[in-house]
């Protein structure tokens, strides 16, 4: 069983944690630990604890199936989370069961709807034992939780414009359709006029090259998926990041890719990949360093995507996956050299 307590001090989720610890001893194995999200406790509101709250992991010693419990605290409890947590039980046998409960904080009470049991090992009594403990208003801290979230999100955010996001997928189709014009984005000619990778090119001094390679693209669908992928990345990148380490992060990155393409790939190459894969890193490093999503992607979604994009270069023949691998390492060390400062001068 897995309760997830949102809305709760440190120490009301503390106590019931020990509470329902004592209830279970007897007859299960109790693990408990805290999660990433943030919950500010009202007796240290300088204190910014990252969790997602209480989640209690039940071993039943007799019984193999699994059965969760989502506890969802909400200062009032609406129809949308209501019917969220509509749940109806088929078989209690199978081998996962979930269960969903509203903690409706100003009523002070459980709501169970749907086919599901309001009652599981006395767990309901530690609940509302919570919602009425004497000298603390949790209302009074989901208020303050939202507040300060809506307060953390806009003081992490650098900027809301996206203009260098912008500004690299219109450089990428200007220069995509100017090769179209004279002659085709995948001859092999057009492509070294505009500055493709070649090893031979830039041992002869054409260090340019690692540069330019990354505004262009070999035929329409490259250019298309390229520029989707610096939408949702870099957009983000450039929210969190700033212009200014956002552009360092993706030329490092870029070069970084470049420089093992022609080192261990020696074809002619082209693409943001490498860059691309470089701010998909920074992504994953900022969710991770920071504990928290990047407008809706939190890190499992990213690593998912990074996971996907790599598979995908290893199964489809002529990817450049050198110049992916030397991207995703630029992009990871730039942007955690800059978190790592970041979050240096917030101490000092």
């Amino acid at each position: 069983m897995i309760a997830y307590m949102e809305g709760l001090s440190l120490t009301e989720a503390d106590n019931l944690k020990k509470t329902i610890s004592k209830l279970f001893r007897q007859t299960c194995i109790v693990q408990m630990r805290y999660d990433p999200v943030t919950l500010v406790p009202r007796d240290n509101p300088d204190y910014e604890i990252i969790t997602h709250g209480l989640q209690i992991f039940l071993a039943m010693e007799k019984r193999f199936n699994v059965v969760s419990l989502f506890v969802y605290f909400k200062e009032k409890a609406d129809e949308k989370i209501i019917n969220y947590c509509n749940v109806d039980i088929l078989d209690y046998n199978a081998p996962y069961v979930e269960l969903k409960w509203v903690a409706d904080i100003s009523e002070k009470k459980i709501i169970v709807n749907g086919q599901q049991p309001n009652k599981l090992i006395d767990i309901e009594k530690a609940i509302n034992s919570a919602l009425n403990m004497e000298g603390y208003d949790v209302a009074t801290d989901v208020r303050d939780l939202e507040k300060k979230h809506i307060e953390n999100r806009a003081k992490n955010i650098k900027t809301n414009n996206i203009a260098f996001t912008i500004g690299l997928m219109a450089i990428n189709v200007i220069v995509f359709l100017a090769m179209e014009l004279l002659g085709g984005s995948t001859n092999t000619e057009v492509l070294l006029k505009f500055g493709a990778l070649d090893r031979d090119l830039i041992l002869s001094g054409q260090i340019y090259r690692l540069f330019t390679y990354m505004f262009l693209h070999i035929g329409f669908m490259h250019l298309l998926c390229n520029g989707f992928s610096i939408y949702i990345f870099g957009s983000r990148a450039e929210k969190y990041f700033g212009k200014l380490k956002y552009v360092i992060i993706y030329i490092i990155s870029g070069l970084l890719g470049g420089l093992l393409s022609i080192t261990f790939n020696g074809a002619v190459s082209a693409g943001a990949s490498g860059a691309i894969f470089g701010i998909m890193g920074a992504n994953i490093v900022y969710s991770k360093f920071y504990k928290r999503s990047m407008d809706g992607l939190d890190l499992g979604v990213l690593i998912v995507f990074a996971i996907i994009n790599i598979g995908t270069g290893i199964l489809i023949p002529n990817v450049d996956n050198w110049g992916h691998l030397g991207g995703l390492i630029g992009g990871i060390i730039t942007s955690l050299i800059f978190c790592i400062g970041e979050k240096k001068n917030e101490t000092t």
